[in-house]
């Protein structure tokens, strides 16, 4: 689970579209009104150090490396969700 705090304003909603590549993670700040973007962030996939494509991290998967996939996505994607949301004041 990836506990997020926001500061809710009252006068706006807003979303995170969030983009899992092989290479990178991306994750975009918008309001849901207008769609206007607000902050931008990336990072590299962790999930990277099992190869560069899909298949070697499925096959990783099938041998054992599920759990610490898992964890590695879970932590980029952490870090990632903070930034934004921290940044956006």
């Amino acid at each position: 689970m990836i506990n997020i705090s926001v500061v809710y304003n009252r006068a706006m909603d807003y979303g995170i579209a969030i983009d899992i590549g092989t290479t990178t993670l991306g994750a975009t700040l918008v309001t849901l009104d207008e769609g206007r973007v607000l902050r931008e962030a990336s990072r590299l996939n962790s999930g990277r150090m099992f190869g560069a494509d899909v298949i070697s991290r499925i096959q990783a998967s099938n041998d054992g490396s599920q759990m610490l996939l898992q964890d590695l996505m879970r932590s980029d994607l952490t870090a990632l969700l903070k930034e934004p949301v921290v940044d956006s004041g």
